[in-house]
Order: structure tokens, then C-alpha cells, then sequence
């Protein structure tokens, strides 16, 4: 089985909406929660999609995951 998809966020709400969608496809996800240690991921973008992707960079600078 695949390894879970890590989600940059805490926020249990947009987890389970990503598991949500993630289910049919037979995918996982996890949050940040799921790593203790790591602090929060900066947003030190403009707009949503600019720190969506700062954030899944620096958890994969972190993590090694993606």
C-alpha cells in the first residue's frame, strides 16, 4: 500500500474532507498532527495557492515527504 499523503495543516476539518476524497481512490492522508515535533509550516504567500505550495515544500524540506 501506498504511503499516506501528508497534508501541511492541523486543521482536522480540511483533513477529513481530503479523506473524504481521498477514500474511493483507496489513498490515506495525514496531518501534521501526525509529526509532533514539526511546527507549523510558514504561509508566507499572497494568495491560497501561493502558500499551499510554500507549505507542501517546506513539510517535504522537513519530512521528505510529498
Amino acid at each position: 500500500m501506498a504511503s499516506p499523503i501528508l497534508l501541511a495543516t492541523r486543521n482536522a476539518h480540511k483533513l477529513a474532507e481530503v479523506r473524504a476524497i481521498l477514500e474511493p481512490l483507496r489513498r490515506q492522508a495525514e496531518g501534521l498532527d501526525a509529526w509532533p515535533d514539526l511546527p507549523d509550516a510558514p504561509e508566507p504567500g499572497e494568495t491560497f495557492e501561493e502558500n499551499a505550495l510554500a507549505k507542501a515544500r517546506w513539510v517535504r524540506e522537513r519530512t521528505g515527504r510529498w
